[in-house]
């Protein structure tokens, strides 16, 4: 009787671990973000008053074209594998680097010296060569971005 306790006690253990384990893992490899990205897709429904941006409504609007590079200057994002973050373009450009960190669903970017990050980019999907990511500024402005990796 004692052998079968200690072999459910011990079930019930491993089983606890794995749960834990389950939902400390990150919903993406963190890795795969290593590099530039350039955003080739932006959609703001709205939400994004962080800066003066055109209102797209529920279409992206494709900035690699004349007409979107007119309204969306050319900008990408770095994720350094030693975690420095850096954004050059049309949002704004990050004159020192960044810190940015993985988290289970999202990565969120710390100004220099800071606890409480200002930026987090939810990942929606990612693959070696594309990424769509709404970035979040505050509470309560997002945008959503498509990007492609640039080596």
């Amino acid at each position: 009787m004692k052998k079968i306790l200690y072999a459910l006690s011990a079930l019930f253990v491993l089983c606890s671990c794995s749960k834990e384990e389950d939902e400390e893992r990150l919903n993406y490899d963190p890795e795969a973000l290593y590099g530039y990205w350039r955003i080739t897709e932006i959609r703001n429904n709205g939400t994004w008053h962080a800066f003066e941006l055109p209102q797209t409504g529920n279409r992206f609007l494709d900035v690699t074209t004349p007409e979107g590079e007119a309204e969306f200057p050319r900008t990408g994002l770095t994720f350094e594998s030693n975690g420095e973050y850096r954004m050059q373009g049309a949002l704004w450009t990050t004159s020192v680097p960044h810190t940015w960190q993985a988290q289970r669903f999202d990565v969120a970017v710390y100004g220099p010296g800071e606890r409480t990050p200002f930026l987090t980019y939810e990942v929606v999907s990612l693959s070696p060569s594309y990424c769509q990511l709404v970035m979040r500024y505050g509470n309560s402005s997002s945008l959503d971005l498509r990007c492609t990796n640039v080596q």
